[in-house]
């Protein structure tokens, strides 16, 4: 458990019921071994996430007008090393198989994804218009979107790969459902067939397949280039 923010009151100001701030920059719980680790000195935390794969921590801090991702032994608090600076940084939330963490920065006009390992090792996954992570597990599965949402894509980077691999191009949008990659694609109408909404996950052999494909609402409110904006709700992966 990870905890941040405003900066708790000294030992010793406690004591008295005065409040004085410490140089704490978060803390560690250990809820294993019941625990707290404070980590000082890092500078002020923007967000932090968890790596239950390896007892790690990444935290984004800010350095005077820029963001640094700082990597850290969550045993101790110790500092293990940090990335290059930029203007803004997010990180992704991880899966429990994950074994190092995403996050996306700014670059250029566009945004970037990079992946962060065990030894504060940086590698670029990909840079676009708009990447948007879905899951960092065993491998990292992305939306990049493009100006002409009917060339954005699915795709999927594992730690090593020299670039992703695109798994479906169009108007798409992706979350997990019972730790399993879920599609949406959107089809616009052609001739005699109507809009369509279609389904699409890993099938055995991890082959992307179509699985669902249902007519889209009648009163579908069009994207910018056409098509229906979908929520999912509630899912069953069978």
């Amino acid at each position: 458990v990870i905890s941040w923010g405003a900066d708790p009151a000294t030992p010793d100001a406690a004591s008295t019921g005065d409040t004085a701030p410490s140089d704490t920059s978060l803390t560690i719980r250990d809820l294993r071994h019941k625990s707290d680790t404070a980590v000082t000195g890092i500078g002020t935390v923007r967000d932090a996430v968890a790596l239950s794969n390896g007892a790690l921590v990444m935290a984004s801090v800010q350095v005077g007008e820029e963001v640094q991702g700082v990597l850290l032994d969550a045993t101790n608090g110790s500092e293990i090393g940090r990335t290059e600076k930029f203007e803004a940084l997010e990180i992704s939330p991880a899966a429990n198989n994950a074994k190092g963490f995403v996050f996306m920065t700014n670059k250029g006009e566009g945004s970037a994804l990079w992946y962060l390992d065990a030894d504060a090792a940086v590698q670029p996954i990909d840079e676009g218009f708009y990447l948007a992570p879905v899951n960092n597990g065993s491998e990292v599965t992305f939306l990049s979107f493009q100006e002409d949402l009917s060339k954005s894509t699915v795709r999927s980077w594992s730690p090593g790969d020299a670039e992703p691999e695109t798994l479906l191009t169009g108007q798409v949008g992706a979350g997990m459902v019972h730790e399993k990659l879920l599609v949406l694609r959107e089809v616009d109408a052609t001739g005699g067939t109507g809009a369509q909404l279609e389904f699409w996950r890993m099938a055995s052999g991890e082959e992307f397949t179509k699985v669902l494909s249902i007519p889209a609402p009648s009163d579908a409110q069009p994207l910018r280039q056409g098509g229906a904006a979908v929520v999912v709700d509630r899912a069953w992966v069978r």
